[in-house]
Formats: structure tokens, sequence, C-alpha cells
């Protein structure tokens, strides 16, 4: 719920609200274009506290009153990132993780990623796009194949939880049922898509 009386207090927006959200969405869209390698995303938005400059980017291009977004309590005070979102964007805050369409987490966490809303096999893009919030995004690490990628390609972030590799073989299994996951740091941007096996995974 927004807290209209405190709109006043709210952190600005995009400086230039139709072109930053336009290169955002390019940005975004070029990453799962061009899935797990590293973007450089310039800063362009501060949001509020708990939420890194791309990730509030990526929320103020992407989300609307249709996209119900979660955050993990431990990513920061829910009031006040809820009040910024919901100003800027019109989308609400899901009550429970498995109505959220957006979802944002910290890599330093463990999430239960069944949870979330992985889609039907009638429907699999009603499923949710995971943002996960690390402090840097590498070339190196985890090997991945899959659509897009013409050979095999390493990427890797810090922190990450120890079970991600787990998690993804589990999550590529639903396939094409399966969550997206957006990885951003302060500064760069890189894009999992649900199409993608980890080498010598399912």
């Amino acid at each position: 719920k927004i807290n209209v009386q405190n709109a006043g207090s709210l952190l600005p927006s995009f400086r230039d609200p139709v072109h930053d959200a336009q290169d955002t969405f390019r940005r975004v869209m070029g990453a799962f274009s061009c899935p797990a390698t590293v973007h450089d995303f310039p800063s362009i938005v501060t949001g509020p506290e708990g939420l890194n400059p791309v990730t509030s980017a990526v929320l103020l291009a992407l989300a609307d009153s249709d996209t119900p977004i979660w955050i993990d309590p431990l990513v920061g005070d829910a009031e006040p990132i809820a009040n910024y979102l919901g100003f800027y964007t019109g989308a609400r805050f899901a009550s429970e993780p498995d109505a959220a369409v957006f979802v944002v987490v910290n890599g330093s966490q463990d999430p239960d990623l069944s949870k979330f809303p992985t889609g039907t096999l009638e429907y699999p893009d009603r499923s949710a796009t995971i943002i996960v919030q690390v402090d840097q995004i590498m070339a190196a690490g985890m090997r991945f194949e899959g659509p897009g990628l013409k050979c095999p390609v390493m990427l890797s972030a810090f922190p990450l939880w120890t079970s991600f590799e787990d998690d993804w073989k589990w999550n590529r299994g639903l396939f094409p049922r399966g969550l997206d996951v957006v990885l951003t740091a302060p500064s760069q941007l890189a894009a999992l898509p649900r199409s993608l096996r980890l080498c010598g995974g399912l």
C-alpha cells in the first residue's frame, strides 16, 4: 500500500523518464538476447535503501500496475521501497511470494525458489522474474549453454548462495516452465533465461 502523504520525500526517479526507461528496457532485452554475459550499466537513478541502482532502474522501467512485486524482507524496509515503486510505476506489492511477477532477493540469501510462480505448461509465461542483487558479476565460474549462445560461456557473481547451481538445475528441469533470473550489481547486469543449461547439468 502506498503512503501518498510521503510522496514529497521520495527519491527522484529517472532524470529523463521516457529516454531512461527506454534505454533500460533495451539493455535488459539485450542481456536476455546475449545471456550469461556481463553487461555494463550506467548509474542513472538512485533508488530507496535496499535496492541497488540497476535493480531500481530495471523495476522503474518494467514494473507497472499489472506486475506485483515481492521483496525479500532481508533486502530492506518494505515501506519506503513500496512507496517509491508504487508512486512512480503504479506497481503494488504481492501479499505472498506465489503472487509475484517480479521478485528481489540478495545473492547472499538462500531463497526457496519453489515459492515463486513458475508458470504452467499451457501458460509458461505466467512465471516470475527473479532479480538477484550482487556486488559483482564476473565472466568466470559456472559454464552455461543454450539458446542465444554460440558456445558455452562462463558467468558467476559474488555473493551467490552455495546451492545456486543445484537450484538452477531444478529450474531448468521445469522447462518450458521456470524462472528467469536477472543478476544486478551496482553497475552491471546479466540475464539467465530459464532456457539456459549448466554444462553437464540438465
